[in-house]
C-alpha cells in the first residue's frame, strides 16, 4: 500500500516514523521513505512481514538518519550482510538490528 506514501513529498517537519505491525508495508512503500530525506532522523521499521533486503537497501538514501531500528523482519534473508551495507550507506547512523 505504497499509494499514500506520495503524500510524505509535501511534509518538511518529519524527523521520526515507526513502522511496526503493518503487514502491508512493502518494500515499495520503503522506497517511498526517500521523500523524508531531507527530514527524517529516527526510523524503526519492526514486525513488517513484507520487507525484504531489497527493501531495507532503499533505505541508503536517508543520510540524516541518526537511529535506525530494525526487528522482527522475517523475509529478509541476508540480515548480516544486509545491515553491513546499511552501516557501509549510512555511516553516521546508529543501527539496531539486534532482532532483525
Amino acid at each position: 500500500m505504497h499509494i499514500g506514501f506520495e503524500h510524505f513529498r509535501h511534509l518538511k517537519h518529519v524527523k521520526s516514523l515507526t513502522l511496526n505491525r503493518c503487514m502491508y508495508i512493502t518494500d515499495e512503500c520503503i522506497g517511498k521513505l526517500h521523500l523524508l530525506a531531507g527530514t527524517l532522523q529516527h526510523l524503526e521499521v519492526t514486525s513488517c512481514g513484507n520487507v525484504t533486503d531489497k527493501g531495507l537497501l532503499q533505505l541508503k538514501d536517508l543520510s540524516l538518519l541518526e537511529t535506525l531500528r530494525l526487528f522482527d523482519l522475517p523475509a529478509v534473508k541476508d540480515k548480516t550482510g544486509t545491515v553491513h551495507l546499511l552501516e557501509k550507506y549510512l555511516p553516521n547512523c546508529q543501527i539496531d538490528a539486534e532482532g532483525i
